[in-house]
């Protein structure tokens, strides 16, 4: 029987942390912990393609068209790497995907926030699609909701899922928020290999 791993990645602008779990739901352990590039660092404007200057929305297509297509690019190749060194081959790991808003960016009006909610859509899309194009069934869920999430789907109050969830990673460095939520997001995925898709 294959293992039962979850996969979480808490999604940022130009990387995301990930968390690989193994283990039940009651129980899950930390397999690794990882951050994916998703932005290319020899072209800094890849972490925040749709922007032109501090506070502006960049209204060039082909110059945004350019810079997601090597964010694609990047993602696919950090993913590939990742996924070779994490001994995933024997199993059929389910993922979770956190990041990004749940306004859709076109009814934004101010120029830089909406110039941050486009970029929070493409990395978390691209890495969505990026996982279900090599069979890894994947999940988004805003960050906004991931925490009424959790407390439902393991059935834990938010006080106590915040204390599992530091206690789970004690030996691990870095273990900020965004380890925690990755971590929460694989949790998740266990969950879903037990009663199906949330």
């Amino acid at each position: 029987m294959s293992p039962t791993i979850g996969l979480g990645f808490r999604v940022k602008s130009g990387w995301a942390a990930v968390i690989v779990l193994s283990g039940t739901v009651s129980s899950p352990r930390i397999l690794t912990s990882s951050i994916l590039q998703m932005s290319d660092a020899t072209v800094p404007e890849t972490r925040q393609p749709y922007h032109r200057r501090t506070g502006e929305l960049e209204t060039k297509s082909d110059i945004v068209q350019s810079r997601i297509e090597r964010v694609q690019q990047v993602i696919a190749e950090s993913l590939s790497a990742f996924l070779s060194t994490t001994f995933l081959s024997e199993s059929q790991p389910l993922a979770a995907v956190v990041g990004g808003g749940k306004a859709d960016p076109s009814s934004i009006a101010n120029a830089h926030i909406k110039a941050h909610a486009l970029e929070g859509r493409l990395f978390v899309d691209s890495l969505w699609n990026e996982l279900r194009r090599r069979g890894i069934e994947a999940t988004i869920v805003r960050e906004a909701e991931i925490w009424q999430v959790g407390t439902r789907e393991l059935g834990k109050s938010l006080a106590d899922l915040r204390l599992l969830l530091g206690q789970m990673g004690t030996a691990i460095r870095p273990w900020r928020m965004e380890q925690k939520i990755a971590a929460l997001g694989a949790w998740l995925s266990l969950v879903r290999t037990t009663i199906g898709q949330m």
